[in-house]
């Protein structure tokens, strides 16, 4: 055989002729866009309410570097039409900026002879791939570049607006950047539909500093374009901070009392609206100034086309700090202008942060829901939802939700506050401990249990089932899913039909006293009494770990945990619930275990079925075991072999899985030995012994310990996938999940990063409806699985079963012969893996044999 090899492979490397290449195979894979938390990160920055011929709706634009799952199309802004949320999608990609995070600043509707379109402006640099460099287009139904995408000489987009100088309608922009691609503009740019071009008077071009705030005003001798911003000159003129543009040149806002804003070390103008208080439109500036002109104005100003004018009650002037936006709007009582930012008074009038002006006193906008928000509002608009006019709230204003940090849009009705509902989130707002798959009648679904209360903005109480799409909670008659933690799940027959068994911290579930252990039978919750007393119970009782076990006289449910009675007899940590009532597991030298079970496995390995216990007892019913015992259903054993017993510290995780050697189980957690040799985190226990998980680099996993394990085949065959609280397996970084294949450990690669991003305690593999395969789901502490947002729940997917011949059809033509071998050759000698038939990382004699034992065996 090994003669005839050679003799084909000096043939193969001497003719090398050409083959069919593989199509690229399928990666296993985590699924993105799924487990996502229900809203922003980050504050509302920019508003404005816009019919695109759907209806009036109010644009939201937030400075976040997620929106539930982050990697969505949402493009950092959504749209409200009263009742829903819409996200203005772009390919499948977010807005981003090369440098980091990316901010919209500023939105604007704006006709360039093809109809009123949709302009958002700030630093962001892309949407998706498409480069478009602080300034962009939406239509409607997708995103477009604005002149080309130039480059900008600055930072940021901080203002926009559609402006006629009798030439025809254009687009100007205002930040802090100097140039437009090669032209130099200074802080303002104008666009035509044709070409970008500075804004120039006689003495300068641009402003010389920020421009942040644009509005188009007439004064009576026809429109103009105010800017504001923080520069004391505008085109070489003096003009203190607001400067006036009228298409040709650069002039200051001069009143009887001066000109210009000042009073500050460094004043600003932050915003700027044409409002009618009632003595015809006037330009109204808001920023962090005292003086307008030489009248003391305190941040807010009015200027009628020929002088400064202050806004006082009879109070106090102004208002008490920066003033960041406006808005126009009518609550009934007549069109009034609000005014947001930073300051908790206007006109004497306690306010905070938002406040209402109606030309001749200041007002709080106070009724049910409190007077003003809490924190800083960046943003208003106006809105006519089919509530009634409204005013619409954004900014750093965010609420605390059972762990969730909510980023909230208020609604001002005219009398009462009330919130914007978040997009449905689809993530946990803590930790998840446990899995299981039952049918409740309606078919099976996935069930997670944990320390979470929420789901999106629903109210679950630590556990939920999954219907594919959303999270849903489980009622009884008095009240939603448990009291305290869920630590473990599964799925008993009674006699009365399968029913989902949980355990866990609480007392009662569906508002029904259980005491630690409870039934849901997909309707109704029912506790399990008897012989005595309800339940679990000890000081500090938790129920940790739930198994099925035969141990001869019939299936029967055994619970784990911290307790030391059962029904109200002694039971001592572990005790047996045969759909009746408790018993305990009794041995010759005692009852139970010495101290906590964390978890529990029936598991034959071919000489009869056994209950094993894993957790930080020593002895079992009075016998030395060392945190793992099996129980036949009479008696306790040890897992002994020549080097010591049981493992030197707690045992959190056991699965039976076969590596090819044999089935055997597996026994995880936080130890550095077992039976007396160095196994870190997991080892193996069979018929000759305890053995450690080698390869490539290391014993085991580094750092914590091992929470759970599952079996699972992501079309490659069947792996044991081990997670935790570790960051490598097999000396290769890995991230609370690996991999083990009986030779060496893996990561579960992602999009930017492997593993996951904190730890991971429940795994659970169940079938995929929709595809036929199986996928694996994960619960924990994460937040994040491979680079995607993946809020405490994440999905790994398999690939379909290879459709070539076998491993050793390699050029996937669904046959073996000559040109196979010339592609394992070709493999071998440029050194690529795809000949490491042994999957050992290493390319030697042993692939070889590996692959003329697989050509050998022929097609399956």
């Amino acid at each position: 055989m090994y003669a005839r090899f050679l003799l084909v492979a000096i043939l193969a490397i001497a003719i090398r002729p050409a083959f069919a290449d593989c199509p690229e195979p399928c990666q296993p894979a985590w699924m993105s866009h799924t487990f996502c938390p229900r809203t922003s990160n980050g504050p509302a920055t920019a508003m404005l309410q816009w019919d695109d011929g759907s209806g009036e709706a109010v644009y939201v634009a937030w400075a976040f570097t997620s929106f539930g799952c982050g990697e969505t199309n949402i493009a950092h802004i959504a749209r409200w039409n009263g009742s829903a949320w819409y996200f203005l999608t772009q390919g499948g990609s977010p807005m981003r900026n090369n440098l980091g995070a990316a901010t919209i600043r500023s939105l604007v509707v704006h006709d360039d002879g093809t109809g009123p379109a949709l302009y958002a402006g700030g630093d962001f640099t892309h949407i998706g791939e498409l480069e478009v460099n602080g300034i962009a287009r939406w239509d409607g139904v997708q995103w477009s570049a604005v002149g080309g995408a130039p480059s900008l000489g600055g930072d940021s987009v901080y203002a926009i607006a559609s402006y006629d100088d009798g030439s025809g309608p254009a687009l100007y922009i205002a930040g802090d950047f100097t140039h437009i691609g090669e032209i130099e503009v200074n802080g303002v740019a104008r666009w035509d539909g044709a070409q970008w071009s500075a804004l120039a008077g006689p003495g300068g071009i641009g402003v010389d500093g920020r421009a942040l705030a644009l509005a188009v005003y007439d004064e009576g001798d026809g429109p103009a374009l105010f800017v504001g911003g923080s520069f004391p000159t505008a085109g070489g003129v003096a003009v203190g901070h607001i400067a006036r543009w009228d298409g040709n040149q650069w002039s200051a806002l001069e009143g009887s009392g001066g000109t210009g804003l000042s009073g500050v070390v460094a004043p600003v103008v932050n915003a700027l609206i044409v409002f009618n208080d009632g003595s015809g439109p006037s330009l109204f500036i808001g920023g962090n100034f005292i003086f307008a002109g030489d009248l003391r104005v305190n941040r807010v100003a009015k200027w009628n086309g020929q002088n400064w004018l202050a806004m006082s009650n009879s109070l106090a002037t102004g208002v008490g700090n920066i003033v960041l936006t406006f808005a126009v709007f009518n609550d009934a009582s007549g069109p009034a202008l609000a005014v947001g930012g930073w300051f908790t008074t206007a006109g004497g009038v306690t306010v905070n942060r938002v406040a209402k002006w109606n030309g001749t006193f200041w007002s709080a906008l106070t009724g049910t829901g409190g007077t003003g928000t809490t924190t800083t509002v960046r943003a208003l608009a106006s809105f006519n939802s089919p509530q009634g006019s409204q005013l619409i709230v954004g900014g750093d204003l965010t609420a605390t939700q059972n762990n969730y940090v909510i980023t909230q849009i208020r609604m001002w009705s005219g009398t009462a506050w009330t919130t914007l509902p978040d997009p449905t989130g689809t993530g946990m707002n803590n930790t998840v401990f446990a899995f299981a798959y039952f049918d409740d009648g309606t078919g099976p679904a996935l069930y997670a249990g944990g320390g979470f209360t929420i789901i999106g903005g629903t109210t679950v109480n630590r556990i939920a089932k999954w219907n594919g799409s959303q999270w849903l909670p489980l009622v009884g008659p008095g009240g939603t899913g448990t009291n305290g933690s869920v630590r473990a799940m599964t799925v008993f027959d009674d006699g009365n039909g399968p029913a989902l068994y949980v355990a866990g911290d609480f007392s009662t579930a569906g508002g029904i006293t259980v005491n630690r252990v409870a039934r849901w039978n997909g309707s109704q919750w029912s506790s399990l009494t008897g012989p005595a007393a309800v339940g679990l119970a000890g000081s500090g009782s938790q129920a940790i770990a739930l198994a099925v076990f035969d141990d001869g006289t019939g299936p029967a449910l055994y619970a784990g945990g911290v307790f030391t009675t059962a029904g109200g007899e002694t039971a001592n940590n572990i005790a047996r619930w045969d759909g009746k009532q408790w018993s305990t597991l009794t041995g010759t030298g005692g009852i139970g275990v010495n101290s906590a079970v964390n978890t529990l496995l029936a598991f034959d390995d071919g000489s009869g079925p056994i209950l094993y216990a894993g957790g930080a007892f020593t002895t079992a019913a009075g016998v030395t075991v060392n945190r793992i015992a099996g129980w036949d259903g009479k008696r306790w054993y040890a897992l002994t072999d020549g080097g010591g017993t049981g493992v030197s510290s707690t045992v959190t995780a056991l699965a039976a899985f076969d590596d090819g050697l044999g089935i055997a189980l597996y026994v995880g957690g936080s130890f550095a030995s077992a039976g007396g040799i160095t196994a870190n985190r997991i080892a193996k226990w069979d018929e000759a012994g305890w053995s450690p998980l080698y390869g490539p680099g290391a014993n085991g996993v580094t750092s914590s310990s091992v929470l759970a394990l599952s079996t699972f085949d992501d079309g490659t065959g069947t792996a044991l996938y081990a997670a935790g609280n570790f960051v490598a397996a097999g000396g290769i970084t890995s991230n609370y999940i690996a991999r083990w294949n009986r030779n060496a450990w893996s990561p579960l690669q992602g999009l930017t990063t492997v593993g996951t991003s904190a730890a991971v305690h429940a795994l659970i593999t169940i079938p995929d409806p929709n595809t036929g395969l199986s996928n694996l789901y994960l619960g924990g502490e994460f937040l994040s699985v491979g680079g995607y947002i993946s809020e405490r729940v994440a999905q790994w997917n398999a690939c379909p079963p290879d459709p070539s011949c076998g491993p050793a059809d390699l050029n996937c033509d669904t046959l073996l012969d000559f040109f196979d071998v010339q592609a394992f050759l070709n493999a071998y000698a440029s050194g690529s893996l795809a000949a490491d038939f042994n999957d050992d990382g290493i390319l030697n004699f042993f692939d070889v044999q590996a692959f003329l034992s697989a050509f050998a065996a022929g097609c399956p």
